[in-house]
């Protein structure tokens, strides 16, 4: 009899440790399938703000603004889709009037941040003329001197903002550091001074503009047309909108802007000038 109640305890022993297991397998699959859905609820989160954020940069250019014409204000959606902003930094030098007269050629209108114009006035008469757009670069463009310290970067822009306007007889309220906005030239007494400067930019009367297509002009007068050329093209192409970096100081550039103007009429671009109130480049 004893013997026959072992026997039954233990099958019933064992009937509850498969019980038990099949229990566990049961909590292990529950378990599962919750980290699947948990899984899958996150992937769907994710998706749809990755498709929201792209929505978003593909509207990003296409925005209502308020732009000048003539002296009054006019509503105007801006489609800045294919929208090219030529400019030029460190001028005006020789290459400048050739400049000009291409953009004239095409009927196009460009960007000039300028530097000390001290005996090539006449050039920005004559950028101001032909319904160009004039901006502050650096009446030194030294960098020692203008990132020394936040007042002596002031008096350097506000004594470029002086002769800009006693040439033209009009104050321009946009600028471009030397440099860009980031630099690693500009070391002086003050730490992180660019950064301290583009807080002031706006209290100062200004918006600053950066660049995101660069000619690669920088290596100066040997700097190959083709290679400038194909600077400028390849990053327009990657951009929705583009400003575009070129220095108005060697003659190559001249011949580069020329194919660039063309490509770009030929590929349904259209070109403006910098405007505040449009499409604005920060690094």
């Amino acid at each position: 009899m004893e013997k026959g109640l072992n026997k039954y305890e233990a099958e019933k022993n064992k009937n509850n440790n498969k019980a038990g297991r099949q229990n566990q397998n049961v909590e292990k699959k529950k378990k599962t399938i919750i980290i699947i859905f948990a899984l899958c609820i996150i992937a769907l989160i994710y998706t749809m703000v990755r498709l929201n954020m792209k929505n978003f940069n593909e509207t990003e250019n296409s925005v209502e603004v308020i732009t000048e014409t003539s002296s009054e204000k006019k509503d105007e959606v801006l489609n800045l889709n294919k929208t090219v902003y030529l400019t030029f930094d460190d001028g005006p030098t020789e290459w400048t009037t050739q400049i000009i007269d291409v953009l004239k050629r095409y009927d196009v209108k460009a960007t000039f941040f300028i530097t000390n114009p001290e005996g090539r006035e006449e050039i920005v008469k004559n950028i101001y003329k032909e319904g160009h757009k004039i901006g502050v670069h650096s009446y030194s463009h030294r960098y020692s001197e203008i990132y020394k310290n936040r007042e002596s970067f002031w008096n350097d822009v506000e004594k470029m903002q002086k002769e800009i306007q006693d040439i033209t007889g009009e104050k321009t309220d946009i600028m471009r550091f030397a440099g860009g906005s980031k630099n690693t030239l500009a070391i002086g007494e003050e730490e992180n001074i660019l950064s301290k400067l583009k807080r002031e930019v706006k209290s100062k009367g200004y918006e600053y503009f950066d660049w995101n297509v660069s000619a690669g002009d920088g290596g100066g007068a040997l700097t190959d047309i083709d290679y400038i050329t194909n600077n400028m093209i390849e990053g327009i192409k990657r951009n929705k909108t583009s400003i575009v970096l070129c220095h108005d100081t060697y003659e190559n550039v001249v011949y580069g802007i020329e194919n660039v103007i063309k490509w770009c009429n030929e590929n349904g671009y259209k070109f403006r000038v910098i405007d505040k109130d449009e499409f604005i480049y920060h690094f």
